[in-house]
């Protein structure tokens, strides 16, 4: 399951995870999330790109299999 996680601090800046997309789609994502904002008026600068290791990717797969089998009930 693909999610957006955005958090605020109180300094006003913003750290965004891209969660369950591969390759390059994170990157098409962050340019529509961008564009979306640039049209409310909310202009984001990007200071620092992180992109996940292999073993953040697979502990994001496994707790999303494991989410997906707590919602079908199976164990």
């Amino acid at each position: 399951m693909k999610q957006v996680k955005a958090e605020i601090n109180k300094d006003g800046k913003i750290r965004i995870e891209f969660i369950g997309f591969r390759g390059n789609e994170c990157v098409e994502e962050r340019e529509r999330l961008r564009k979306i904002m640039q049209d409310l008026g909310v202009i984001l600068e990007v200071k620092e790109i992180r992109r996940k290791t292999e073993q953040e990717i697979l502990s994001e797969l496994k707790l999303s299999g494991e989410k997906t089998r707590e919602r079908l009930g199976v164990a």
